[in-house]
């Protein structure tokens, strides 16, 4: 999911696990579970659950576990259509 908007909830503080990976039958803590229930959205706290990424080129330079010091993720929200809303 490129983006997904959930109502805030204590108990939903990480989209995934480091402990996914041990066994990916049945993780710990599944993400689709956050967004498949249909929970209404209006005049609630939200959680944007944005995924970034990027692609690492590794070079003979980098240690065993590569930092990539100087590159940063991110992402920005712009309106669309805001003016017409009102």
């Amino acid at each position: 999911y490129p983006l997904a908007v959930t109502k805030y909830r204590d108990s939903e503080r990480c989209s995934s696990s480091i402990y996914n990976q041990n066994n990916p039958w049945n993780p710990p803590i599944v993400f689709e579970d956050f967004i498949q229930n249909s929970t209404n959205i209006d005049d609630k706290d939200l959680v944007a659950w944005v995924t970034v990424g990027f692609h690492n080129m590794p070079h003979s330079e980098d240690s065993t576990n590569v930092t990539t010091p100087g590159n940063s993720v991110g992402f920005m929200l712009q309106p669309f259509n805001f003016s017409q809303v009102f």
